[in-house]
């Protein structure tokens, strides 16, 4: 219910400005597609880019206006003190814009300056995203005072929590009609992610979102609204708990204790106001009291029905998962403090600016230690999973200061509005804190996303209107300006500007990309495809790579020498492009040794391995944790014949990662090219014993090439178990058919 209207205050009128910022928060969260490259993050960071550039537009025809009714002189002499008006009066917003200008900076000084303009792939927190989050603040704090607003921030909460809850219990169900390729799983469980793209970030959006949809829900005039509301809150709480996201689970229940700490603040200025308004409490206060306590045990009735599905649904794997809580020897937890430990060693060798925004990835090699390596085999966080962590790793102690400044600031104007004279505002108060402190938490072991970022944007405007309680007795505002059509045109025509290259060509590129990639590793569709992404987005380094390693496995699939050779000068051209944009591309490096070797096999007179042995050791400097990195170096060697060479490359891999079976494997296959098959039966079988990390290929390979050494031993009982070892894994593997029909003859036994 709205708030009355005060005596002679003027009928609000609805901004359709304001009508697209809801929206945008309403959809973003439920957002996805299956037509691009990433199919969560992607669509709803265009999206609120778009919106941004939108509202960018409007601010443009407002300014551009004021200044023609002011004139040439007056407009811009006036800026100085309005600026500082501003700030006074909005210091929360004066620190965003303090964060957004660490933003600016660490992206000109970044390591990576093209990946803090456009995001990083998989995380697309650029510049632009930064800014439209910052845009969300400064459109709700200028809404915030109408009393419709934010209850309308709830209901836009409460829309995309019912989406995102509901696919996501459809999922736990079994009946999500899409099938994913890229899944999380616990303890045999398959994680639900809903719309969100990963459970973590499910569970974030939905933890921060509830105290929302449940302020809606009580403030609801008809018991079918209230029932709705309890029905989305019920589906958002069965998916935390779904989620198995232990930052989630944390994050509610900082949520609930920040709700009775605010309401417990509140509750005194309502008393007060109750005293001084009526001594006793009437007879329909009480009823309404009745009604939501009965309305509260009705939706503890429907969370109790929504949990025992869920429970049965996920088995042992959540008391499991709830035993892990806090616990330093999981494995994901060990992953955390090892990626905390290298954003600090960032923060530290950059303390100004960081590494660049967006560049934790970028950065993350040369920080990467060999106990994260066998932790995290084969990945590199594209995120510190934790924003103060984040923050300061990539945009230094200028990011991290104002970052604080702005929680800092918040967090006092929430404190405040728990005692404004507005009932609203003093309710809203208590379930906006309760939400941001939810989003907070959650953000110290995860990270924000597009979703969960504009949703605190658009509370903390809300808040920071009513810091020092000018809110609840607000001055008259200024009469709004109407922006002239000219003012208009001139918005519009720079946002259409910014709108191509930061939102239409990555759609464009990430559509190309994306059927590109459905096809085979080596197919010409697949180039042409990634020929067409690289062409649309040239900034993007992460199409010609791919487009490197589709051309270097056709080479080695060609079998005409010229072929071959424009095939790797082409797969060399990508990759220097890739390193050309963002010159941290170890892998990319060793692949272009790897081209050179082949090159200088075809052509020693014009290529030589010396060039290639600079590239691998170029690779092993900017990346020297990465086993993938050496093992394109071993792999290059033993294709070659260079078994010496191969021997060093593989005895590097083995120091680094002693439980990784392909150097072991690769040692007992120079073995047996020796002719020394006793070693290389020993070092076989200590691979086979280890982990190929799902590399089925080489796994078949090791047992072959050890039922190859037993069979030059004579040992035909232990090759033929080999050889059936490698059909199990493979069951075409040539190599090992033929040893298993070998030791078979030998046994005397029927093939």
């Amino acid at each position: 219910m709205a708030a009355p209207r005060r005596k002679n205050e003027p009928r609000r009128r609805s901004s359709p400005i304001g009508w697209l910022v809801l929206g945008a928060l309403a959809a973003a969260p439920a957002v996805f597609t299956r037509s691009t490259v990433e199919s969560f993050e992607f669509p709803k960071a265009t999206l609120w880019i778009t919106v941004s550039l939108l509202l960018a537009a409007a601010a443009i025809a407002t300014e551009g206006t004021r200044a023609g009714s002011e004139g040439p002189g007056r407009w811009p002499a006036a800026i100085p003190a309005r600026l500082v008006r501003w700030a006074r009066s909005d210091p929360t917003g004066a620190c965003v814009v303090l964060f957004v200008m660490s933003a600016g900076a660490s992206t000109v000084t970044s390591m990576n300056p093209i990946v803090g303009l456009h995001g990083a792939p998989d995380s697309f927190a650029g510049l632009p995203t930064a800014i439209a989050t910052a845009s969300v603040y400064f459109a709700s704090r200028a809404f915030s005072s109408d009393p419709r607003w934010l209850p309308r921030i709830a209901g836009s909460a409460a829309i995309a929590s019912a989406i995102a809850a509901g696919y996501a219990l459809l999922q736990l169900s079994g009946l999500d009609p899409l099938g994913w390729h890229r899944t999380a799983s616990f303890g045999g469980a398959v994680r639900i992610f809903g719309t969100l793209g990963h459970p973590n970030l499910l569970g974030a959006y939905l933890v921060a979102a509830l105290p929302l949809v449940v302020w809606r829900g009580l403030r609801a005039g008809s018991w079918a609204s209230k029932a709705g509301f309890l029905a989305v809150s019920a589906a958002s709480l069965a998916a935390i708990v779904a989620t198995l996201s232990r930052g989630a689970w944390i994050a509610a229940a900082a949520s609930l204790a920040a709700w009775l700490l605010l309401r417990r603040r509140a509750a005194g200025a309502d008393s007060r106001s109750a005293r001084a308004a009526e001594p006793r409490r009437s007879g329909a206060s009480r009823g309404a009291a009745s009604r939501t306590w009965l309305a509260a045990a009705i939706g503890l009735l429907a969370l109790g029905a929504a949990l025992i599905p869920v429970a049965r649904s996920l088995g042992p794997s959540l008391p499991q998962r709830l035993r892990e809580i806090g616990s330093l020897a999981s494995p994901t937890t060990r992953s955390r403090l090892l990626i905390w430990q290298a954003g600090g060693r960032m923060a530290k060798d950059h303390p100004l600016f960081g590494v660049g925004l967006d560049a934790f990835n970028s950065a993350f090699p040369r920080y990467r230690t060999r106990e994260y390596w066998r932790v995290e085999w084969g990945g590199t966080p594209t995120k510190a999973h934790n924003e103060l962590v984040q923050i300061a790793a990539t945009q230094g102690g200028f990011g991290l200061l104002a970052a604080l400044l702005v929680v800092g600031f918040v967090s006092r104007a929430t404190w405040r509005a728990t005692r404004a004279r507005s009932p609203l505002d003093r309710d809203g108060a208590v379930f906006s804190g309760a939400a941001l402190v939810g989003f907070a938490t959650q953000d110290l072991a995860s990270f924000t996303t597009v979703s969960t970022g504009t949703l605190a944007a658009a509370l903390a405007g809300w808040v920071a209107a009513r810091d020092g309680g000018r809110a609840n007795d607000p001055a008259p505002p200024p009469r709004p300006i109407d922006p002239a059509p000219g003012a208009w045109v001139a918005g519009l025509l720079g946002a259409g500007l910014l709108f191509v290259p930061f939102v239409m060509s990555p759609w464009r590129a990430e559509r190309a990309a994306h059927d590109a990639l459905a096809a085979p590793l080596w197919s010409r569709e697949r180039i042409e495809g990634l020929r067409t992404a690289e062409a649309i987005t040239p900034w993007n380094a992460g199409y010609p790579a791919r487009l490197g390693n589709s051309l270097l496995v056709l080479a080695r699939r060609a079998e005409d020498p010229e072929e071959r050779w424009g095939l790797l000068s082409q797969a060399y051209s990508a990759y220097e492009r890739a390193i050309r944009l963002e010159p941290h591309r170890a892998f990319e490096r060793s692949c272009i040794g790897r081209a050179l070797a082949m090159q200088s096999e075809l052509r020693p007179g014009l290529v030589t391995m010396d060039r290639a042995r600079e590239a691998f050791e170029e690779a092993r400097r900017l990346d020297p944790t990465n086993t993938l990195v050496l093992l394109q170096e071993e792999d290059t060697y033993l294709g070659m014949g260079r078994h010496e060479e191969a021997r060093a490359s593989a005895l590097r891999i083995a120091a680094l990662d002693p439980e990784y079976a392909k150097p072991f494997a690769d040692l007992g296959l120079i073995a047996s090219r020796a002719g020394r098959y006793e070693g290389a039966a020993d070092t076989l079988e200590l691979a086979v014993s280890k982990d190929f990390h799902g590399d089925s290929a080489s796994a078949a390979d090791a047992w072959s090439n050890l039922s190859g050494a037993y069979v030059n031993l004579g040992r035909y009982e232990d090759a033929l178990h080999a050889a059936e070892r490698a059909l199990e894994v493979l069951p075409e593997h040539a190599a090992a058919v033929k040893n298993r029909e070998t030791a078979l003859r030998a046994l005397g036994r029927p093939g």
